[in-house]
């Protein structure tokens, strides 16, 4: 298995793309989320629609869904293109089709349509196996620790190596941590932005997790000041001891 990093940026980035992932097993891929510039970065991974056999969502911010619309469109008029599996938790069916999708999708040729016309969707409560490889769904907080606002689903995904994919997360050591230590690789957003938002664990935070975490821990989901830096950037993360910043296009082999 390998994980090819598509995009690395964060979502109002200009030189990076979002943050999006493709697994790749057995010759087929699996994105892990969909952002807005999802078609431009599979062209210049020479993929497109027609390569994604399914795909995750972890949550409902436009870099994570955003491409959706294209995945959908494209495959739905393509009649050699099987659906794309759809995994989502079995609580975003609903919200992801009325609030986010609906008003795009809903109507083709005087055709009322759902969800299920442009994808095989695939509810999850916990765990799910694609292509005989197992994904939990470790749910996390991160524009608010009130239940139920804005869930965010990342992903362990268990192959030679253990593989935790943050999605988007606030810096909450004491309830990951049990999380970080199950893991051999971490894939971690990291906020680089001079002013924190607090809805994404910051650089300057995360430096502050042991050195076994920072170890085995990828950094990714950052701001334009790191691709236009990337040197400064990159000496900076592997002086605090983490494994480096993820490049756009990067590969980690699994």
């Amino acid at each position: 298995m390998e994980i090819l990093f598509i995009g690395t940026g964060s979502a109002f980035c200009v030189n990076n793309y979002h943050s999006n992932a493709v697994v790749k097993v057995n010759n087929k891929n699996f994105l892990v989320d969909a952002g807005g510039d999802l078609r431009f970065s599979l062209h210049e991974n020479n993929m497109s629609y027609k390569d994604i056999e399914a795909v995750y969502i972890s949550h409902f911010h436009a870099d994570h869904i955003g491409g959706l619309e294209y995945l959908a469109f494209k495959s739905y008029f393509d009649n050699e293109k099987p659906k794309i599996k759809l995994y989502i938790h079995e609580s975003f069916e609903k919200p992801l089709w009325n609030y986010s999708l609906k008003a795009g999708l809903g109507v083709i040729n005087n055709n009322k349509l759902t969800l299920d016309d442009f994808f095989e969707v695939i509810m999850v409560k916990k765990s799910f196996e694609w292509e005989k490889v197992k994904f939990d769904l470790i749910e996390t907080h991160h524009v608010s620790e009130i239940q139920n606002t804005l869930p965010v689903f990342g992903l362990m995904i268990h192959a030679a190596k253990n593989v935790y994919v943050t999605g988007d997360t606030r810096f909450i050591p004491s309830v990951l941590d049990s999380i970080y230590k199950k893991a051999d690789i971490i894939i971690h957003d990291s906020e680089t932005a001079q002013n924190k938002s607090r809805i994404h664990s910051h650089f300057d935070d995360l430096i502050s997790l042991s050195t076994k975490i920072k170890a085995k821990t990828y950094l990714w989901h950052y701001s334009d000041n790191v691709s236009l830096n990337f040197e400064y950037w990159e000496n900076l993360a592997l002086k605090n001891g983490f494994k480096g910043f993820l490049r756009k296009g990067e590969i980690i082999k699994v």
